[in-house]
């Protein structure tokens, strides 16, 4: 997560970019970033899919009524 009210859009998906570079050494399986249009936010997020590579399981996620964006390290049981 990296949060800066001075960068432009651009410039933090060029961070976000950057980030997933970074991260890739953690997992090639996926990397993905979300850049906030509201708030100066990047999420980034790399991972090695050890079971399985379901869609579902890509992030950063969003919340089936698509107003939170989150990442995280782990899973969710019993949804």
């Amino acid at each position: 997560m990296f949060y800066s009210p001075l960068l432009s859009i651009d410039m933090l998906e060029e961070y976000g970019k950057r980030f997933c570079d970074v991260l890739s050494v953690r997992g090639p399986d996926s990397s993905a970033f979300y850049v906030s249009e509201n708030v100066p936010l990047v999420l980034a997020h790399a991972r090695l899919a050890i079971s399985g590579r379901d869609v579902l399981q890509r992030q950063p996620a969003h919340s089936a009524c698509g107003r939170y964006v989150f990442a995280y390290n782990g899973a969710i049981y019993n949804i």
